[in-house]
């Protein structure tokens, strides 16, 4: 009992094991579910968080891991065992309403990769209609192409996008159809060949696929970015950034025109006390991007120092006519813009 305290004091004394103020705000800016494959949680997954936080994504990213290890053969039961794979998507479908009712203005996104994508139809189609996700992203889901989505699609906002190589052979074609998708049907995966419309479908149904259905297949250029159109191409930092990064920042309504991320980065840190918020700095866990009065601020501040240096090398005039000159030009350019 004793070691046991001694443990757990410095986390209780630090905050460690209570939530931060910053974890609840990146909440309610809203939540990202990364589901992994059959494999579990591994370096591929943890690299489609990494690549979210480098395009930019606000809310919270966790990872949703929906496999349990069970010996050698634990990756065919996380495939093959439907009864298993539906009690994960319960307790994922719970964990998506209480984040809805906690936070009802956050929008939730789910990005599923390989055999995560069964998990994350079968959860999506467990919600109320009234507390739908925003959106929903596959990476080469290993679920038939013949799958319905109709009850999924009903219940987002946005849609589900579908990423699919036709170069993933050795998983999503002979692998599905040897040991079987996680629907259990042996043939190629969606995420090889697309989504098909389903035979009994309605008039309705097909406005719905067309509607909210994107499918992306995949483009050399995307090579580019880190993805050679294999099975673990598409959780690479860089590809995820560029691509899907900005369906999440709501700033593209389809990912076959990307926003580029800026190639030059620049780190600032604000002063002490300052007021730190998307109006005065752009946030990621690695880089603060100045923009609008912070910026503005940051070129007079080298204006000034540049006109101290060359007034004190005696290159100018003297330092206080020269920082005279710039305050009074920098007010013609303000008046200027604002129409006054």
């Amino acid at each position: 009992m004793q070691l046991r305290f001694f443990i757990f004091a410095p986390l209780l004394l630090t905050g460690c094991i209570a939530p931060t103020p910053y974890a609840d705000a990146r909440r309610r800016t809203g939540m990202v579910y990364i589901l992994p494959g059959i494999e579990g949680r591994s370096p591929a997954n943890e690299s489609i968080a990494r690549g979210l936080v480098l395009g930019g994504v606000l809310g919270e990213v966790k990872i949703f891991d929906w496999t349990t290890w069970t010996g050698t053969l634990g990756w065919y039961i996380h495939l093959a065992d439907v009864e298993r794979n539906k009690i994960q998507a319960t307790r994922l479908a719970r964990a998506i309403v209480r984040h809805r009712k906690r936070h009802p203005d956050g929008p939730v996104y789910l990005i599923a990769h390989s055999g995560g994508a069964e998990i994350a139809l079968s959860a999506t189609e467990l919600l109320p209609r009234s507390l739908p996700v925003e959106g929903v992203v596959l990476l080469a889901g290993a679920v038939s192409p013949q799958r319905d989505l109709t009850d999924a699609l009903q219940r987002t906002r946005r849609g589900i996008w579908n990423f699919h190589s036709p170069y993933d052979v050795a998983f999503l074609v002979l692998g599905t159809a040897i040991f079987g998708t996680s629907d259990r049907q042996h043939c190629s995966a969606a995420g090889a060949v697309g989504f098909e419309l389903p035979g009994h479908a309605t008039e309705e149904t097909a406005r719905l696929y067309a509607r909210r259905l994107f499918q992306i297949r995949y483009d050399w250029s995307m090579a580019r970015d880190g993805n050679p159109g294999t099975h673990s191409g598409w959780t690479h930092p860089r590809f995820v950034a560029k691509w899907l990064a900005p369906i999440i920042r709501d700033q593209v309504s389809r990912p076959a025109r990307p926003v580029i991320p800026a190639t030059r980065k620049r780190r600032f840190q604000p002063r002490t006390g300052a007021r730190d918020s998307r109006t005065e700095f752009y946030r990621s866990d690695l880089t603060l991007l100045p923009c609008g009065d912070a910026a503005r601020r940051i070129r007079r501040q080298r204006q000034w120092s540049r006109a101290a240096r060359d007034a004190r090398h005696g290159k100018t005039k003297p330092v206080s006519r020269q920082l005279h000159s710039a305050a009074t030009l920098t007010h013609r350019t303000r008046t200027r813009s604002s129409g006054g």
